[in-house]
């Protein structure tokens, strides 16, 4: 018996064509390839599978990115401190005393145990610029022989328009028995050291060390008007018979204040003894120094300079002779 021919698997379209050289019959069988959806059917489980993998690897990335959130995660926070509140600072001068005075313009307070003195020192003698001064120091010194030490409050006659030109022109660094010294100089304070600039009652002014026979002095000077206010800490090399008085002296110096201020527009009466002796200095209008005459001066010294003039007013626009 002849072979079967097997069947392809899939169904084919034969057509018989007849050979035109010879007279035999053949069949010429054509195959068509498999359609998109025969090879789905053949490997659809190979697709599936696939897919099935992908699911499972993504879920598997998945569960451990949420694990290790639960490990790294924020630790417990610590309890926050409370912050702390500032104690301000105890005003130790509550309870001084206070002096003041009306006529040169200024208050200062002092300890419960000092007492003022106005005879202590004479410095009018010899000295133009001299107008007042005060002594405070303790009522009950510690034993030990020497003068106790003390603060003093001293205002002087400013001849200059400047503090910073008066002082120049009124100290040295030379020692008080020092030839070097110009005749006729009126020298106040003698081997100044430790110059700087500070702030006294508002106002700019300097603190420095000068020397005298009783041992170095701390002075503070600013000026007002025509005046210097110098507040100083002598110590007298005799600190043991008051050893507070150095930070007293600081306390009082930080009460120290003006208690009438100079504003523009308001009259300033000069202030007796006059100013003799003045330096040529102007300051820059506006604003402008008019004095009870009507005229215009280059300083509140010369306006007080001269005899006729009663008081001065300080004022933006020009004076009235002008």
């Amino acid at each position: 018996m002849p072979e079967e021919t097997p069947e392809l698997p899939v169904s084919p379209r034969a057509a018989v064509r007849q050979s035109a050289d010879s007279g035999d019959a053949r069949q010429e069988v054509q195959i068509q390839a498999p359609s998109f959806l025969d090879k789905l059917k053949v490997h659809k489980f190979k697709i599936l599978g696939g897919v099935l993998g992908v699911f499972v690897l993504v879920g598997a990335v998945f569960g451990a990115y949420k694990l290790g959130q639960r490990k790294v995660g924020p630790g417990p926070q610590p309890t926050p401190t409370p912050g702390l509140v500032a104690t301000p600072t105890p005003d130790l001068t509550a309870d001084w005393k206070t002096y003041t005075n009306t006529k040169y313009g200024y208050s200062i307070k002092y300890p419960l145990t000092y007492k003022e003195d106005l005879t202590l020192l004479d410095l009018s003698r010899d000295n133009s610029l001299w107008l007042q001064n005060i002594f405070f120091y303790t009522t009950s010194p510690l034993p030990g022989g020497g003068p106790e030490p003390w603060i003093s409050v001293i205002v002087w006659r400013k001849d200059t328009d400047s503090l910073e030109k008066w002082l120049e022109n009124h100290s040295t660094r030379e020692s008080f028995d020092s030839k070097k010294i110009p005749f006729g100089q009126i020298t106040l304070y003698f081997g100044v050291s430790d110059k700087e600039e500070v702030e006294i009652a508002g106002s700019s002014g300097f603190k420095f060390t000068s020397q005298t026979m009783n041992g170095p002095v701390g002075r503070a000077v600013v000026g007002k008007n025509q005046y210097v206010y110098e507040i100083s800490l002598w110590t007298n090399n005799n600190l043991k018979k008051d050893p507070e008085i150095s930070k007293n002296y600081q306390n009082m110096l930080s009460t120290f204040k003006f208690t009438s201020e100079e504003a523009v527009g308001e009259k300033v009466f000069c202030q007796e003894p006059r100013p003799e002796v003045c330096t040529m200095e102007c300051i820059q209008n506006p604003p402008y120094i008019c004095g009870s005459d009507g005229k215009s001066y280059c300083s509140t010294c010369q306006a007080c300079s001269n005899q006729k003039v009663e008081w001065y007013v300080i004022q933006d626009e020009p004076c009235g002779t002008e």
